[in-house]
């Protein structure tokens, strides 16, 4: 189970954050204007979600509004980053090295 502090996650098990993570990716990638999407904690166990869009007019302001029926007010990303792409090992997982290159962007 998810330990929540009043505005911050405490630190999950591991299983716990991947089931969590899957959860928020699985919301943001039902909305049909996102193509891909990697969600990741990041150092100050804040939520970012890296978006590839379908198409130029999807907006934070919208992506919010659609996960608001999905996701509790604690499981929303803070940071919303819309990118060209995700990269991908040839297993197709987003590698620890490359989701500290894409933070740090």
């Amino acid at each position: 189970m998810l330990r929540v502090i009043p505005g911050k996650f405490s630190r999950p098990g591991k299983v716990e954050r991947n089931l969590l993570l899957k959860k928020i990716e699985a919301a943001i990638y039902a909305h049909p204007l996102v193509a891909e999407v990697a969600v990741r904690f990041s150092t100050e166990d804040t939520l970012t979600a890296f978006i590839v869009p379908r198409d130029e007019g999807l907006s934070t302001p919208e992506l919010k509004k659609f996960l608001t029926d999905l996701l509790t007010p604690r499981e929303l990303p803070q940071i919303y980053r819309f990118v060209s792409g995700i990269p991908k090992s040839l297993s197709g997982k987003c590698p620890q090295v490359i989701e500290e290159a894409i933070l740090q962007k």
